[in-house]
């Protein structure tokens, strides 16, 4: 029943290639890891922040692999161990397969997680989600409760506007490279 509730989705994305196809693919499968790490007590401990955020709270008409967090106290120590299975958990529940990631990371607050995920079209998906979170947060961020309504209504605590704003501005500032995204989500 919940592989349905994708596939309506999808429909209701209205993509008309293989390649639309898979970009929603992968913006649906951000939502479900934010509603599944919203089901755990994750979002008391850190906030969502970037473009994802950006696009799926605020409405910026762009697409980030990444999933970009910030925890609210620092905690060098953080772990993502057990918010992992969960959300492996709960995606298997909508018709993903883990896949094994091809490299292991040595940052503990960068995760890569590798789905599969078998389409309308029988194809095999493979969509890659990036996690990171900064566990050394910078003092001054507010931040505010939003629910997020796909696959289920789920809270998520994430950055206001004006702090994004200021996170962008840093970027733009303070990065040692320049990126274009950085200048799009500024400025939109």
């Amino acid at each position: 029943m919940s592989v349905h509730i994708i596939e309506q989705r999808l429909e209701g994305e209205g993509a008309q290639s293989a390649v639309e196809e898979l970009y929603a693919l992968r913006e649906i499968t951000q939502e479900l890891v934010l509603a599944s790490l919203g089901r755990t007590d994750f979002f008391s401990l850190a906030s969502f922040q970037g473009g994802t955020c950006l696009r799926i709270f605020y409405g910026l008409d762009r697409f980030s692999e990444d999933l970009d967090f910030s925890l609210l106290k620092p905690n060098p120590g953080f772990q993502w161990g057990g918010y992992l299975q969960q959300i492996e958990r709960d995606l298997a529940l909508y018709g993903y397969e883990t896949a094994d990631s091809p490299e292991p990371l040595k940052d503990d607050a960068i995760k890569i997680l590798d789905f599969r995920y078998a389409g309308r079209t029988g194809s095999l998906a493979k969509i890659r989600i990036k996690l990171e979170i900064d566990t050394n947060p910078p003092e001054g961020a507010q931040e505010e409760r939003r629910v997020i309504d796909f696959p289920f209504l789920s809270r998520v605590t994430v950055q206001d506007l004006p702090t994004l704003f200021a996170g962008k501005l840093h970027a733009l500032l303070c990065r040692e490279y320049l990126k274009g995204r950085d200048w799009y989500d500024f400025l939109l």
